[in-house]
Parts: C-alpha cells; structure tokens; sequence
C-alpha cells in the first residue's frame, strides 16, 4: 500500500516508506496509510463506474479522455443554470453575481486599500501601465481596483521591480490591514484586458489571478469558444477563496510577532517557513487550518484566540458547493484525493486538474496531477493529525510559535463600511 501511495504521490518510495514508519510509530501503529490507500482504491473504481467504464478493464489514457469529456458536458450544464441568473448578460458576470451570493465564508484579514495605493505610488508599476492601456499611474489608480493593479503588477512587472515591492512589505504593520469581505473582479473585455488575458492565460494556464494580501480575484476574459472554460473559472476562484483565507488567518495569527510585515512578505511570495513538525515531518499552516476547519470540535481557543476566532479556520469544500449550484455535477464531490494509476501511469480525479487539463486541451503526457497531490498529501497529514497524540504535540508547537513578541494590543479590528 505504501508503494501505491508513492506512486499516487509521485514520491520516491523508499523514502516515503520510512516517513510513513515514523508516522505510525508516532500515533500508536493505526494503519492510516492503508485505510486511505484502500478508500482511494475503492472510491476511484466507484467514480469509474460512475462513467461507465470497467475499471479492471480501463486504461490511464482512456480514463483521462473520458474525465475530460465529462467536464466539458459538465460546463455546458453549469454555463446554462448561471445564464439563467442573469439573462442574456456575460457568464462571467454571472459568475461574479453567483459567488457574491453563495452562503459561504468570506471574510479576510487584508491590506488596507489605502496602503496598497500609497505602496503603488511609491513604485510606480510602469509595465503595467502600459500592458494596461494607461498613460499616468494617477489615472490606473483611479479606474481600477488596486488587487487588480497587484495581480497584473505581479506577472507583468521586472524581478528588480518585485523585489522593491516586497521590500516594501517588510515596513507594514497590523494597523495597516483590515477585516473585510473577498473581492471578486471582472474586468470590462477591452482590447487591452483581452490582450493581456490571453498572454496571461498562456503563464497560468487559467484566467483566475488571486492578490491575497488584498483579498481580490480577478477573473480575466477568456478567448471565445474555449473547452470549459466556466466550470474551470468556477472552480479557480472557490480555490482561490481558499487560499485568500489560508493566508488571512496566517497572517492574523502573526499580529504578535515584531517582524509582521517580514512573515507577510514571506508569506505573500508563497514562502511561508512550517510552524510544526509531525513525527519529523514539516507540517505546513494550510494542514493545520483545514484540519481545524473539519475537525472544529478539537479548535483549541486558548491557543488561537483572541486573534484568530473559530470562523476564520472555515474552509470550503469546492465540489460541495458545485453540486449546490448545479446538482448534475454531483459526480465531482468527494473526488479531490481521488486518482487512478495503471503501471505507475496515474490520472487525477480532482476537478481543478481535469478542468484545467480540459481548458488547456493538454495531451495525456501533459495532464495535471498537482492538485491530486496537494489535497491526497494533506488528507493523509490530517488523518494522522486525528490521532490524538499527534494532535497534542502539534498544538505544544504551536504554543511556543505563536508566544507573544509584543504583548500590547497592536490591531484594532476593522470592519469593511464601518
């Protein structure tokens, strides 16, 4: 079973072998390992049938053409229910008007809108003024958003520029974020918004940008008559709700630390250090929090509190919400640690790597499995999170991370319209 997860993984086994050793001598030998190999086993054959295949009579291209035609059927269904929402208009519109209204967690801990100009000010993004049409930084300022200057910023602007940027964050403080609701962009589809998405789109093979310091997504139009183009943006931008809350409750829980704005910096460049170590295994802040956000009756309040409240922990289960806004998608839930592997040859179930496969056109040689990897690794570190001793010396690690550098108040909390 170790092997097969190795292989699901794309991780060298004898390695692995020996992490999973330490794990189950850690927790008391509970066999996690093979009770999760043995569920992906038996509910990737299940997803199988579920498309009408033999799954002892299947092969790893045939199924990954299959998934990709699904998605794309699947996108038609969802494009007609969204359009039903608002007429005639664009989908992306629709898309907006639909994640504005879902009952879903959305609050964030972000950059104030001040901040983020007054930065913009004093690094003017030339490359973006120009990518964007514009032809005085005053002018950008003033007609758009400044997660959407951020997210282009990002992609479009030199390492020297970035560098500056990030520098820049190191100076921030506590008092220069609030608490406000996500923020999701559509930019009008002008020349020049349609030129850049398609460069854009190219990088990131999906038109969904995620600013998390400002809590903003910006959905970029997609070129016309593009495979799945909907569900995938759909899917991307629940993903990156996600991920903005990750980073806000990371970013929340390090108020008491005097160099803040250095984790930030750290943080929004992605290279946040582990917090923990399970059985010597680095243990990354997304583990804990989704493990937190499932298991909410072990939140551990005297360890959090009184920067981070239960709420803020809340994830979303991406597939769960799909099946609500249209119930034929119902295939997709519970898929996202799912995959199949014929001799080593391994197709990812999760729905952002299908989508994107299927709107990307990629080839069987080309398929995704990044996101299969992330969630399957993480479902096996929450797994052994659930056993109870495990549990506790993450939390005393915890403690002693999270001591307090600066024990007055340094944040006032900050409401959106208050």
């Amino acid at each position: 079973m170790s092997r097969m997860l190795a292989e699901l993984l794309g991780v060298p086994g004898a390695g692995f072998r020996l992490n999973l050793q330490q794990l189950e001598r850690a927790s008391g030998a509970p066999g996690v390992d093979i009770r999760l190999s043995t569920e992906v086993l038996q509910e990737t054959q299940s997803k199988i049938r579920g498309v009408g295949l033999d799954p002892a009579d299947t092969t790893a291209p045939e199924l990954y053409e299959i998934l990709k035609t699904k998605i794309i059927g699947d996108n038609t269904r969802l494009e007609k229910t969204l359009q039903q929402r608002i007429g005639n208009g664009q989908i992306s519109q629709a898309i907006v008007k639909t994640i504005n209204a879902l009952q879903i967690p959305k609050s964030c801990f972000a950059l104030k809108h001040s901040v983020a100009k007054r930065m913009l000010k004093k690094n003017p993004p030339k490359a973006s003024l120009k990518r964007l049409g514009y032809r005085s930084l005053d002018s950008l300022l003033k007609r758009e958003p400044a997660a959407v200057i951020f997210t282009v910023a990002d992609l479009v602007e030199s390492d020297a520029w970035r560098q500056r940027f990030f520098d820049d964050y190191k100076r921030l403080g506590p008092s220069d974020f609030e608490v406000r609701e996500i923020e999701v962009f559509n930019p009008l589809k002008a020349k020049h918004w349609t030129t850049l998405a398609q460069s854009l789109a190219a990088q990131q093979k999906s038109s969904v940008l995620v600013c998390k310091e400002l809590g903003g997504i910006v959905l970029l139009p997609l070129p016309e008559g593009i495979n799945a183009g909907t569900i995938t943006t759909v899917v991307m931008t629940l993903q990156a709700i996600n991920e903005i809350r990750t980073h806000s409750a990371f970013c929340k829980l390090q108020q008491v630390k005097q160099n803040f704005g250095a984790i930030i910096a750290d943080s929004t460049k992605g290279d946040v250090s582990n917090l923990t170590l399970i059985a010597g295994q680095p243990l990354p802040w997304r583990v804990i929090q989704n493990y937190y956000s499932r298991f909410d009756n072990d939140y551990p309040m005297e360890l959090f509190e009184p920067h981070v409240q239960q709420d803020d922990l809340k994830l979303i289960n991406i597939e769960d919400v799909l099946a609500n806004i249209e119930p034929a998608l119902e295939f997709w839930r519970g898929t996202d640690w799912l995959a199949f592997n014929e001799n080593s040859e391994v197709v990812s179930l999760n729905i952002k790597d299908v989508a994107i496969s299927a709107l990307n056109n990629l080839g069987f040689e080309d398929r995704l499995l990044k996101y299969f990897r992330d969630t399957a690794w993480s479902e096996l570190m929450i797994r052994y999170l659930q056993q109870k001793h495990l549990e506790e010396n993450v939390r005393q690690q915890l403690d002693a991370q999270l001591v307090d550098d600066n024990p007055e108040p340094t944040f006032e909390m900050n409401f959106a319209g208050a």
